[in-house]
């Protein structure tokens, strides 16, 4: 009698592990996501520290006055060569 029950009883064992490896995977899933969140916690804690410590150095170029060598800090497009001006992002 069990072997004309076979194929039911081989396909609960393969769902079965179907959903057993969905699990696993998803329990390994959120304790990768997890440690990636404290290791990146620790890296901002750690970019803070370094900030307030070259703070007490001096000023932050990066919040001064615009440097001259990047682009426009305004996002135009004007100043950037080979640009044509009528282009259909620039029509209105």
């Amino acid at each position: 009698m069990l072997e004309t029950y076979f194929g039911l009883i081989e396909a609960t064992f393969v769902f079965g592990l179907a959903v057993a490896f969905y699990i696993w995977q998803r329990n390994d899933l959120k304790k990768e996501k997890a440690k990636d969140l404290a290791k990146a916690e620790a890296a901002a804690r750690h970019r803070a520290a370094e900030a307030a410590a070259a703070g007490s150095a001096g000023p932050d170029p990066a919040a001064g006055a615009p440097s001259s060598a990047g682009p426009d800090p305004t996002g135009s497009r004007h100043d950037q060569p080979g640009r044509n001006q009528d282009t259909p992002d620039r029509q209105g």
